[in-house]
């Protein structure tokens, strides 16, 4: 070491001595140098995010309830839970094999899985029998559950390895077994199965595909997701982050688009918004229908003469303008013919009480049109506001509610289903035994869809359990920055189901 340098160590050792002896004030942060870069890494932050426009979240995450599935919900879940089988394709990542095998005796169908050992929840517990299970009961046993007839039908779960082989033994024959156990949870953070109805309100706590849930702030209306970096798939998500952005008008979703700060919007469409979003320079502007409804469902409080009567005075193609507040871009099923007539409604001698969950702005618009349109005939009608869940709880232990208003996405096997004592998506809850074995036979692969179709309308032309207001009509707009699975927008899937494929085009 030369003399220059040693001397040079000891002025330091000198002055930090000092220092410490005599502290001096505080030093000053040299701020500009932190905010350099602390840009630098928002920007490259923003350069690998991806952000999508939806429309405020009223509900809970679980795709599993008829009161919670919607568009974002169903994305939500196909992008974090992993499924046994995608359109209609094994999910090799998740499981090695699925296969009918001989069932034990007094079980009419068997079916193995053996789970990829790979597998695992994003906080490293591994996928096991415990997850089909779960999922198995909380459907079978909750009120306002989807596909509960078939997963009720489930007799058994078995486990084998180490619960990476599971048997699923079934009460009765089952045709579509595919698509079962799509979107598993995880059981090991949600607790026990009593709590399916809740477990999902706030959070999806654990990932087990190619996203992960990080954060839900509905404060500020922001859904983030990020890429699980405990895949271990093949088809790893091509975006580090993915941020669902609530829009609350036309306005906003518009100017974020045009900013970039947005490259994809799917909502629900305005009068105006189609031609707002194409004058956007490069955009692309598509509509799709699902099938999913907004619907009137009398309950069995009310006979057949009063449901006629109130079905009588539904007028959907104006409930429907009523309660989105436009005349394009909607969807209105044919409806019934029948000339508007109060009588078996005033008959009654008593209110009609109409239910609906008030967090849903566009089915409490169209109750409070309905209610008013029965003001006017001289039926006293009263909105009750509740939670969903609650509604069809009260519907089924008090009968204090006459009909609910609500979205749902069930099938006519599971509308028209006889649920018993745990009433799932027959939100009506009528049991016609004719219709129940047709549903039975369809469950079992017996006969085709068009059979139970004819017999479920000519069920509604005797009954007037249902009378469907809307279809859910979804707007989206594609921007700046993203590559889809084809360049044109109208090619895409329908929904948002291929996000995970996505990329930036600066990436």
């Amino acid at each position: 070491m030369s003399t220059k340098h040693r001397f040079a160590i000891i002025a330091l050792a000198t002055v930090l001595v000092s220092c410490a002896a005599k502290p001096g004030p505080a030093p000053v942060e040299n701020v500009r140098p932190s905010n350099v870069a602390s840009t630098t890494q928002q920007r490259e932050k923003q350069e690998s995010r991806l952000s999508v426009g939806i429309d405020p979240l009223t509900a809970g995450l679980n795709p599993h309830l008829l009161f919670d599935a919607n568009e974002f919900v169903n994305t939500l879940a196909q992008l974090v839970l992993p499924s046994a089988f995608e359109a209609g394709k094994l999910n090799g990542d998740l499981l090695e094999a699925a296969r009918p095998v001989s069932p034990p005796k007094g079980v009419a169908l068997s079916i193995r899985y053996d789970i990829n050992p790979e597998a695992q929840w994003s906080d490293g517990t591994p996928i096991t029998v415990a997850d089909f299970e779960y999922l198995r009961n909380g459907i079978a046993e909750t009120p306002g559950a989807l596909d509960a007839a078939r997963y009720r039908a489930i007799s058994n779960v078995r486990s084998a390895n180490g619960g990476r082989t599971v048997y699923v033994d079934f009460e009765q024959p089952i045709g579509d077994w595919q698509s079962m156990f799509q979107n598993l949870l995880p059981s090991h953070v949600l607790g026990p199965a009593s709590d399916f109805a809740t477990a999902l309100n706030d959070d999806i706590p654990a990932s087990g595909w190619r996203l992960s849930l990080s954060s839900v702030d509905r404060g500020r209306g922001v859904i983030t997701l990020h890429r699980n970096d405990r895949y271990w798939g093949t088809k790893p998500a091509q975006v580090e982050t993915v941020q669902f952005v609530e829009v609350r008008s036309l306005s906003q979703a518009t100017e974020l688009l045009r900013s970039g700060q947005l490259s994809f919007v799917d909502m629900t469409p305005t009068e105006v918004a189609k031609d707002t979003f194409g004058l956007i320079p490069h955009a692309q502007v598509r509509t799709n229908v699902l099938d999913r409804r907004l619907q009137l469902s009398a309950t069995p409080s009310l006979d057949v003469t009063a449901r006629k009567s109130l079905a009588s005075m539904i007028d959907p193609e104006m409930i429907a303008r009523l309660a989105t507040g436009r005349s394009s871009e909607l969807d209105v099923p044919a409806s019934r013919i029948l000339e508007a007539d109060p009588t078996g409604l005033l008959a009654l001698g008593r209110p009609i009480r109409l239910g609906v969950d008030p967090s849903d702005s566009t089915a409490l618009a169209a109750t409070r049109a309905i209610a008013d349109i029965l003001d006017n005939a001289g039926v006293d009608a009263r909105v009750i506001t509740s939670d969903s869940t609650d509604l069809l709880q009260r519907t089924v232990s008090d009968g204090d509610i006459d009909a609910i208003v609500a979205w749902t996405p069930a099938k006519p096997r599971d509308m028209y289903h006889c649920d018993g004592d745990v009433v799932a998506a027959n939100i009506s809850t009528y049991c016609d035994p004719s219709v129940n074995d047709t549903i039975e036979a369809l469950i079992a692969g017996q006969v085709p869809s068009e059979a139970l179709e004819t017999q479920t309308q000519a069920l509604e032309s005797e009954q007037f359990l249902n009378t469907v207001l809307l279809r859910d009509v979804r707007l989206q707009a594609l921007g700046k920055g993203i590559v889809g699975p084809n360049p044109d927008l109208q090619r895409w899937p329908v929904g948002l189901s291929s996000l995970a494929d996505w990329s930036l085009q600066n990436n």
